[in-house]
C-alpha cells in the first residue's frame, strides 16, 4: 500500500508517502463548524487526558495531575471521559460501543490519537509527572508533526491534521471494525499495545517499505528466531518459556531499533522520537542498567523503595516522568492523597518534591 501527499484523499486512493515535511492547513472540526467557545483554543497550550471513569481517579494519580497544574500554569488542562468526548471529535469517529469493550488503556490510545489529530496540542496519560517546562519539546513541532519520547504513548505533542496521526487513526479505525465483526470480540488480538504500539508500528512499517523490498520489516521476527532455533536444536524442550521471552523481546528490539533509524533518518519531519533516557522520562531505566531486569521490576523495584535518593528520579534535561499505573501496586493505588504523602517509598518523595512540600 502507498501514501498520498494529500490526506484527504478517499481512504482507497493509492499513495505515495511524501519525504519533506507537510503543514496541514485543514480547519479542525470546530474550526469548520464554528462552534462558539472552541476557535479560540490555543492548541500549542492545551493539554489532553482521558480517564474513566469520571470523577474517580486513583487519589496518587491526582496528585500527578496537579503536578501539571503546579508546573503549568498557563497550560489549558481537559480530562477528557465518555461524557464530554463528543464535543472533541467528529460524529462517527469510531464505534464506542466495540471501544468500550476495551480496556481503559487502549481506549485512551484511540482517543488520543482522533483527538490530536483532529486539534493538535499535547495529550498526557494521567500517571506522568511534569517537572518542568514543556516549551523545549513544543518548539520541535516547528520542524515535525509529532513528537513522542521513543514509542512511548504517555506524552505525544503533535500539529493538527498530521499525516502520520492521520493513518494511525485510519488503522486503529480497521481494527475497531475488525473486531465489531468477530462475534467473540477477537480476544487473541486484544494485547495491550493493540491499539497504541501495534498500530503506530504497522503504519511506520508500510511508510518505511514503500522505499523497496530491502527496506521492508519482515513480520514475525521472532518466529523465525525459534524456527532457526528448533533446526538447530531438534528439541522442543529446550525453548524454555524464559527462552521465549527472550527470543520475543530480541526479535521486537531488531524491528523497533530499524523503525527507529528510518524515523530518525528519513521520515523524521512526521515523527520525532526523542531518547526516553536522555531525557530522564523513565529514571528506572537509568539507575537499573541490567538488561536481565524486566521493565515491570524495575519500576516497582525504584518506585517502592525507601532508600533511593530523590537526585536519582529527578534528573537534568527532564521535563516529564512517565510512570506505569498497571505496575503500580494496588496496595499504593488505594491510599489516600494524605496517606501516599506520609510514606516513604521514592515516587511519594518525588510527588512531595514537585509539589513543593516538606520533605
Amino acid at each position: 500500500m502507498k501514501y498520498a501527499h494529500n490526506i484527504n484523499k478517499r481512504e482507497d486512493a493509492p499513495v505515495e508517502p511524501p519525504h519533506g515535511f507537510i503543514k496541514n492547513n485543514t480547519p479542525s472540526f470546530f474550526q469548520r463548524n464554528n462552534m462558539q467557545g472552541y476557535q479560540n483554543m490555543n492548541t500549542e497550550k492545551t493539554i489532553f487526558s482521558f480517564w474513566e471513569p469520571k470523577g474517580n481517579m486513583t487519589p496518587y494519580l491526582e496528585l500527578c495531575r496537579k503536578t501539571w497544574e503546579r508546573n503549568l500554569p498557563d497550560y489549558e488542562i481537559i480530562f477528557l471521559d465518555y461524557s464530554n468526548l463528543g464535543l472533541y471529535l467528529p460524529e462517527g469517529a469510531y464505534d464506542m460501543n466495540i471501544l468500550r469493550k476495551l480496556t481503559l488503556m487502549m481506549q485512551k490510545d484511540a482517543v488520543m490519537v482522533a483527538v490530536l489529530k483532529e486539534h493538535g496540542g499535547i495529550f498526557m496519560d494521567a500517571d506522568t509527572l511534569v517537572t518542568g517546562d514543556l516549551a523545549p519539546l513544543l518548539r520541535m513541532l516547528s520542524h515535525t508533526e509529532v513528537v513522542m519520547f521513543s514509542a512511548h504513548m504517555a506524552f505525544v505533542a503533535a500539529q493538527p491534521g498530521s499525516y502520520l496521526l492521520t493513518l494511525w487513526y485510519k488503522k486503529i479505525q480497521q481494527k475497531l471494525n475488525f473486531l465489531k465483526e468477530e462475534k467473540d470480540g477477537a480476544p487473541q488480538f486484544q494485547q495491550w499495545d493493540f491499539i497504541g504500539n501495534s498500530s503506530l508500528a504497522d503504519v511506520m512499517d508500510e511508510m518505511i517499505g514503500t522505499l523497496g523490498f530491502f527496506h521492508r520489516i519482515p513480520k514475525n521476527i521472532s518466529d523465525k528466531f525459534v524456527s532457526a532455533y528448533m533446526k538447530i536444536t531438534h528439541n522442543e524442550n529446550l525453548l524454555t518459556p524464559r527462552l521465549k521471552e527472550l527470543i520475543n523481546r530480541l526479535g521486537s528490539s531488531l524491528a523497533r531499533r530499524k523503525r527507529e533509524f528510518y524515523f530518525r533518518h528519513v521520515f523524521k519531519h512526521h515523527l520525532t522520537m526523542l531518547d526516553r533516557l536522555e531525557y530522564g522520562f523513565i529514571p528506572e531505566a537509568l539507575y537499573f542498567k541490567s538488561k536481565r531486569m524486566m521493565p515491570e521490576e524495575k519500576y516497582r523495584k525504584f518506585w517502592f523503595d525507601k532508600n533511593i535518593e530523590i537526585k536519582d528520579s529527578l534528573r537534568s534535561n527532564q521535563s516529564l516522568i512517565g510512570l506505569h499505573h498497571s505496575w503500580t501496586p494496588e496496595w499504593y493505588k488505594e491510599l489516600s492523597e494524605k496517606e501516599v504523602l506520609e510514606n516513604d517509598f521514592l515516587l511519594s518523595r518525588t510527588l512531595k518534591h514537585i509539589l513543593g512540600l516538606r520533605l
